[in-house]
């Protein structure tokens, strides 16, 4: 550090490799702080992501709480619905394509003002997205959290959990889909 008055150039220091050591335990024992208040928070039902799942918005009083949002909330239901009525997931996306309704990223890019991070990112709807979103409980008013940890605070690595471990907690939001359509699409899954 700056303050050390250390110059890995011209001189030999003896206490560096302990202040290395005490400066990386410090660094192991606040990001194990992070993880906890996480879970805590996770377990309170509060919203811990950076981006709301499409057809929703974050409150503008609570950061942590979801708020429906009419438009994209509806794209949600229709996808629902044909879904339940035997429509495929390429056949909802082709059609969602054809109209021109934007994707998931591309309303929330627009919504907020912000730039898109991925390049990569496609602008057509696929039956992936689709299944993705049908398989998602937020739609029925759980938030489901913890799907994802860090390996290690090193490396920022994200494993995907095993689905006992997440957090699933029930009436955090209102819902968008009732749960007799929900049955219907998971049970057609």
């Amino acid at each position: 550090a700056v303050n050390d008055s250390y110059d890995s150039d011209k001189e030999d220091n003896d206490i560096a490799p302990f202040k290395n050591i005490l400066n990386e335990m410090y660094a192991k024992d606040i990001s194990k702080k992070i993880r906890s208040v996480r879970q805590t928070s996770a377990k309170q039902g509060k919203f811990m992501g950076s981006k709301p799942p499409y057809g929703y918005i974050k409150s503008s009083e609570n950061k942590h709480q979801l708020e429906i949002d009419p438009p994209a909330a509806e794209i949600v239901k229709r996808l629902f619905r044909e879904f339940a009525a035997g429509d495929s997931g390429r056949n909802i996306a082709a059609t969602l394509n054809i109209e021109g309704v934007d994707t998931p990223a591309e309303y929330y890019y627009k919504q907020t003002g912000k730039r898109a991070t991925r390049s990569d990112s496609s602008p057509q709807w696929g039956s992936a997205t689709i299944m993705q979103l049908l398989k998602n409980q937020v739609y029925i008013g759980n938030m489901v959290q913890c799907k994802r940890k860090v390996s290690s605070f090193k490396t920022k690595k994200r494993l995907v959990t095993n689905p006992d471990a997440w957090v699933v907690m029930e009436d955090t939001h209102m819902a968008i889909i009732e749960p007799y359509t929900w049955e219907r699409v998971q049970k057609r899954m």
